[in-house]
């Protein structure tokens, strides 16, 4: 991406940093909730990418098997009775 389009490569870095840079929630803990949501979608490739950049912010082998193991959101559905 970054040799086909350097303006959307700057833009996704800028997001990237105001999305996971630390505030009231560490960086580390941004990371492992983006983690867990693609986890529950199924997003294996995001979800190995989440976890490197967790670790690197902190984050224990613990906290990302944890978060990694969410089941897919379609299963959660499916399982729920009707309302």
């Amino acid at each position: 991406m970054r040799e086909k389009d350097a303006e959307m490569a700057k833009m996704h870095d800028q997001l990237d940093s105001m999305a996971f840079s630390d505030g009231r929630l560490p960086k580390k803990i941004r990371l492992l909730m983006a983690m867990a949501i693609d986890a529950s979608h199924g997003e294996q490739g995001s979800v190995k990418v989440y976890a490197s950049r967790a670790k690197e912010a902190g984050a224990t082998e613990e906290e990302i098997l944890r978060r990694s193991e969410s089941r897919p959101l379609s299963a959660e559905l499916e399982t729920r009775p009707p309302l």
